[in-house]
Parts: C-alpha cells; sequence; structure tokens
C-alpha cells in the first residue's frame, strides 16, 4: 500500500512539473501572468496598446536561432494569450526537431494542396495540445507557399478568434 502511495505521488508530482512548463518560450509561459516588459525583454520587440484592453507585441525576433516576425498578445486580465511567428519554410525542419526535443511528441497532419495554376505542394502541421486547452501548432505551406508559423495559443485565444471570424462573416 504504501508503494502504491508513493507511485501515485510521484506520478501526480510529474504531472504538475510537466503541465507547469510544458508551453513556456524564452521565458515567457503561455496563459500565465505576463507584463509588456517580460515580453520585450525576453524577444527584444516593443509592445503598444491593442483592441479590447489587450497588449500587443510586434516585431522581428529569433527563435531556436531562426529570424522571423513576432506577434504577441497579453490579454487585459494580463495573461500570455497569443506568440505567432512568421517565418520561411527553409527553416521549418529545424524548429520541429527542437519542438519536439523540447514539448515531446506531437500529432502530425500531412496533406496536398493544389493552388488556381494547379501546382501542388506538401502542406504539414504539427500540434502540441496540453489538458487545460493550451496548444502549439508549427505548420509550413498552411496559407502561402514557401511559409511557416508558429502559433502558440490558449483555449480562449481560440475561442476569441473563433467569435471575431464569425461576425466577420456578416460584414456585407
Amino acid at each position: 500500500m504504501k508503494n502504491i502511495r508513493h507511485t501515485i505521488s510521484l506520478l501526480i508530482g510529474i504531472f504538475f512539473a510537466l503541465k507547469v512548463s510544458a508551453f513556456e518560450l524564452k521565458g515567457l509561459t503561455l496563459g500565465a501572468s505576463t507584463s509588456p516588459d517580460q515580453v520585450s525583454s525576453a524577444m527584444g520587440v516593443k509592445c503598444g496598446e491593442g483592441a479590447n484592453g489587450m497588449q500587443v507585441c510586434n516585431g522581428p525576433t529569433t527563435i531556436g536561432g531562426v529570424w522571423g516576425s513576432v506577434n504577441i498578445v497579453i490579454s487585459p486580465t494580463k495573461q500570455l494569450q497569443r506568440i505567432q511567428f512568421s517565418f520561411d519554410e527553409d527553416s521549418f525542419d529545424t524548429l520541429a526537431e527542437a519542438f519536439t526535443e523540447k514539448y515531446g511528441k506531437p500529432k502530425i497532419e500531412r496533406s496536398v494542396a493544389q493552388n488556381a495554376f494547379g501546382a501542388k505542394f506538401n502542406q504539414t502541421a504539427l500540434t502540441w495540445s496540453e489538458v487545460g486547452g493550451n496548444q502549439i501548432h508549427l505548420s509550413k505551406n498552411l496559407t502561402k507557399r514557401g511559409s511557416a508559423f508558429i502559433w502558440f495559443s490558449t483555449k480562449n485565444d481560440r475561442e476569441m478568434l473563433g467569435t471575431s471570424r464569425k461576425a466577420n462573416k456578416d460584414d456585407l
């Protein structure tokens, strides 16, 4: 009985240790309390006032040695809500390997897209998910050939974007 309790305690400890640090990037933890100064210090970008009381931080930066452009959103309650990083697809494999090493094995989706001229290209999307609804998406050729992006998002962020898209459908 003592061994069972010890094993359960150990597993619970491991679960919470992984949960706390799972979606951290450059010292910024998705869903955690964050200030514009922390984002500026970690990413080297400027922050300003966004819509609906949010703080938005944008600019060029590096992730894993890869240069790109970042968009970061801090919610009105001061929680890190989104990190979106756009970069050239040539660096996709480098970041996919680094993220897999850091966050574990992702869900992988591969597909083939065809543009209006008939050219086909491969799309790849990797997804890591947390129990609380936070996610990381790493994809290439999803929105534009030759492009790739990383999207750290909270469940609230995805719901907000879904509501915004739904409202825009009725703006004719």
